[in-house]
């Protein structure tokens, strides 16, 4: 928002912040008439116009409704009264010059056509400068010449009033309505009706503008001011005729106020605003209880009897009725005040415990900010815990613990190798010899010993060919000797060939039959004496043969269904990558177990050095907490590998203090998790706007919204629930909720005077915050509240076609504005008497009844300053009890004799 600096006539400085120059000004006049002064301050880029920093029209418009009798009656006082009209004056020096013959001519002048054209000459002058190409529009112009006009008249009220006067005189010769002849009364009034309702219309549409006639609203205001002319015409046709005299009766009685004793006996009224029942005391009773006074107006609810207290209010200057009616409004408004904060103590327990809804959201959050603390807190000691514990069980890399896994079990397997074959070569080197013969039908005997085997497997040259080439070679050419050396030298041969199956499994599993019963044959032969020579022979190559067969039990599958065989044969001859052993090892997931794992795990267990087994156990147990970060996953897998399905493999490979230390792990963590889940969800939505005590109260009372929704029910539960329904906390929040309903929001411009928080009050206890309220508040103050509302809904202006008549609230200069509204057109209502008296009596009749017309203004500005005290004194008092007593009028005095056109219509006045 631009910054503007203005220069007042005296020499001060202000910088005030607005939308345009015109708002500044009228800011800042407005400041200064209120008797606050901002403080001067260096002085600021400004995108107004040179001088004192507005446009001279819109200044000067600005201005006028305070400050418009520079020239005249000064209705405004106080320290900083002289400026405003210093500055209004200034203004409109600016437009239109100084004061002086020409101007004064001109205010003559133009307000006589305007009166007699009816506004139409300022729409024809827009016009004319318009289609001259002046560089304005329409509407700039013809804006521009109301300026012009209004500044010319506060210059030279006299001769503003001149012109008017003149303006009625030149309308006498306007054309009149005789649509229904003027036998009757009603005829004659219905004439005068349509001619003033006519003028009324065209005088509307004139007034706007010609460039807005086409617009609905300006249709429908021309529609609205005619048929007000219509009523206004009739109506007063009607009251001349019939009540002229009474009001020439009351006029002279006033003109003559020694015509009569001044203090008179007060007559016997009746009483007209009884109290005990009426919705007048009602009204005061409940206003009552909070301390709050009423006036007559507020009290009835009296339209008029408001916009008087109003007028004497906003209107009476140092007069002691203004004095009066002020200072019981300020009282009003400082009673109010008190109000609100005693039932804000009285919600709160008698005490203060904020100044503002912001303190409590600071309460609140605060609050909430250590309870995430303390369950952070919590929540870290525990995941310490399960971090000591996760550490004292040193869980590795399962890749890693694979690895070294793999190369223990290679160099176990090449250690047991190299054992049965050094216990072959040495059973070799035993001398001695086998009989002739023992060799000799060894093929036959090994196809006889596969036969009557358990699970014998074919031997086939397509499907086994190493296995068939072996036998072939063992018929071919058995152990050409007869010693141990040249039987192991075939046996080698027969270990060559099962080298050579490749990726044959059958072969191979067929080579071990061969092999195998080879071995039984030479075992066979030693038993049965056949060997003649070393008594050892026969237990080394028991040995060896008992270390080759645990060799094979444990490196190599022992049939189709040995998986833990293939297993260990896959890590010892086929050189099993890493990430291969660790599947082997520890399944492909925690769910993925199968009993090859266990099996495995029972095999390695025989194999494994106890530090490699233990390197085994760290692998299954970094398989299971991984990285370590992810703590939600890592109790998971605790819950499978204890109790799941991963279970059988980890009582198979951990012990016991092992499988305690995973349950102190998941125990921390689930702690953990347990102190931030028990952490309310509206602590955690504060959290994420950093405990903020404005979005406490966003969200007790809503962003969108200013009595809360569904949302805030289930924040303030939360709140009322954490902080405990006792606690000085809660007590704040209740109170920051009754400021929040009362107090104007920061940073709003629209009006928020009783109106605003009798509605505010009602939406919160009956509509969209009802549910709100029910948490918050108990039904004895709710009720409490409802009254409140009540009260402000009483102080709320009566309004009529949209106008307020009440001071005590934003709205209230509307009615000054109608006020001065009413000023500005006194010249038409004038013409609109000079017209039924037009239609009464011609031109005659217009001239007299204009004189009436002013003189009737007269008579009432006496009247008011007579009663104005009285009424204010009334008004202060709320309603009455009875009506004022009635004042004898003394018998005023005929009127002579009036000749001419008027003489029936006057002398009605002047009648008895």
């Amino acid at each position: 928002m631009p910054t503007f600096e203005l220069t007042t006539p005296d020499g001060r400085v202000f910088e005030v912040n607005a939308t345009d120059a015109a708002t500044a000004h009228r800011a800042l006049t407005q400041t200064i008439g209120s008797g606050t002064s901002p403080a001067p301050s260096a002085p600021a880029t400004s995108s107004a116009p040179a001088g004192l920093g507005f446009d001279e029209a819109t200044g000067a418009r600005a201005t006028q409704e305070r400050f418009s009798g520079y020239n005249g009656i000064q209705t405004e006082t106080g320290p900083d009264a002289a400026l405003g009209y210093g500055l209004t004056r200034k203004a409109d020096e600016m437009l239109v010059g100084p004061d002086s013959i020409t101007n004064r001519a001109s205010a003559t002048l133009l307000n006589a056509a305007e009166m007699v054209g009816m506004g139409l000459p300022r729409n024809i002058g827009a016009g004319i400068a318009t289609a001259l190409g002046n560089g304005r529009t329409f509407r700039q112009n013809f804006d521009l010449a109301g300026d012009h006009l209004s500044a010319l008249g506060r210059q030279s009220p006299g001769a503003r009033d001149l012109g008017v006067a003149a303006g009625v005189v030149g309308s006498l010769g306007l054309p009149v309505a005789n649509v229904l002849g003027g036998a009757t009364l009603a005829q004659r009034a219905g004439n005068t009706a349509a001619t003033v309702g006519g003028y009324s219309g065209i005088a509307s549409l004139a007034e706007s503008g010609l460039d807005r006639v086409a617009e609905p609203d300006t249709i429908a205001k021309a529609i609205k001011h005619a048929g007000f002319g219509v009523i206004a015409g009739g109506l007063t046709h009607g009251a001349i005729e019939v009540a002229a005299p009474r009001v020439s009766r009351a006029a002279r009685d006033w003109l003559a106020p020694d015509a009569a004793p001044a203090s008179a006996p007060a007559a016997a009224v009746p009483d007209v605003f009884p109290k005990g029942v009426s919705p007048a005391v009602a009204r005061e009773a409940e206003a009552g209880q909070f301390g709050i006074n009423l006036t007559k107006g507020q009290a009835t609810g009296d339209y008029a009897q408001q916009a008087s207290e109003n007028m004497m209010a906003r209107g009476g200057g140092d007069t002691p009725p203004g004095q009066a009616m002020r200072s019981f409004f300020q009282e009003q408004e400082r009673q109010v005040g008190a109000a609100k904060g005693d039932i804000g103590r009285q919600i709160a327990g008698g005490a203060d415990l904020v100044e503002r809804p912001f303190d409590a959201g600071a309460r609140v959050g605060e609050f909430a900010r250590n309870s995430q603390r303390l369950a952070e807190t919590v929540a870290g000691g525990e995941e310490a815990a399960a971090a000591r514990a996760s550490q004292a069980l040193a869980p590795a890399d399962p890749i890693n613990a694979a690895t070294d896994v793999a190369a223990g079990v290679r160099g176990r397997a090449a250690a047991d190798r190299a054992q049965f074959k050094g216990s072959y070569d040495e059973a070799a080197r035993e001398p001695g010899a086998f009989e002739p013969g023992s060799f000799d039908r060894i093929g036959p005997s090994i196809e006889a010993r596969i036969a009557n085997s358990d699970r014998p497997i074919p031997i086939d040259p397509a499907l086994t060919p190493a296995a068939s080439r072996a036998m072939a070679d063992l018929g071919r050419a058995p152990p050409a000797g007869t010693s141990m050396a040249e039987v192991d030298q075939a046996r080698k041969r027969l270990v060559a060939l099962r080298g050579s199956t490749g990726q044959n499994a059958t072969d191979r599993a067929a080579m071990d039959q061969v092999i195998r019963h080879y071995d039984d044959h030479v075992e066979d032969a030693l038993a049965s004496k056949l060997f003649s020579g070393s008594d050892r022979a026969l237990d080394l190559y028991r040995t060896a043969r008992s270390q080759f067969a645990g060799y094979q039990r444990t490196y190599r599958p022992q049939g189709a269904g040995d998986d833990v065989g293939r297993a260990m044969q896959q890590i010892v001859d086929r050189n099993a990558q890493p990430q291969e052993v660790a599947s082997l090892l520890y399944g492909t997931s925690l769910t993925g177990n199968t009993g090859r794992a266990m099996r495995l795990a029972d095999r390695l267990k025989e194999v494994l050095p106890a530090e490699l087994w233990e390197q085994t156990q760290r692998g299954y147990l970094g398989r299971i907490v991984g990285d370590g970060l992810d703590h939600g996953k890592i109790s998971d897998n605790i819950q499978k590998a204890l109790s799941g399905e991963g279970r059988g493999l980890t009582y198979k490979l951990l012990g016991d203090a092992q499988v305690a230390g995973l349950r102190s792990i998941q125990s921390g963590l689930r702690s953990a998790a347990a102190a931030r889940e028990a952490v309310p969800d509206w602590v955690k939505t504060l959290g994420k706007d950093d405990f903020e005590p404005k979005a406490v109260i966003e969200n007790l009372f809503g962003k969108s919204t200013l009595t809360g929704n569904t949302a805030s029910i289930q924040f303030a539960k939360g709140v009322r629930d954490v902080v405990g329904a006792e606690s000085d906390t809660w007590a704040a929040v209740r109170q920051a909720g009754w400021q929040h309903l009362v107090a104007k929001p920061e940073g709003a411009t629209a009006d928020f005077g009783p109106q605003a928080i009798a509605n505010r009050i009602s939406n919160f206890l009956e509509k969209d915050g009802r549910g709100l309220a029910t948490v918050m508040f108990s039904a004895e103050e709710r009720a409490t509240m409802k009254a409140f509302g009540n009260t402000m809904r009483t102080l709320t202006p009566a309004r009529i076609a949209g106008g307020s008549a009440s001071p005590n609230s934003d709205t209230a200069p509307m009615l000054a504005r109608s006020l001065e509204a009413l000023r500005k057109h006194e010249g038409k209502l004038n013409m609109l008497l000079s017209a039924v008296g037009l239609v009464s009596g011609g031109p005659a009749g217009a001239a007299a009844a204009y004189g009436v017309a002013k003189g009737a203004g007269a008579v009432a500005s006496r009247i008011a300053d007579r009663q104005a005290l009285a009424r204010a004194a009334e008004a202060a008092a709320g309603a009455p009890a009875a009506a004022a007593p009635v004042r004898p009028r003394p018998t005023p005095p005929k009127l002579p004799p009036i000749a001419g056109p008027l003489g029936p219509l006057l002398g009605l006045v002047g009648a008895n």
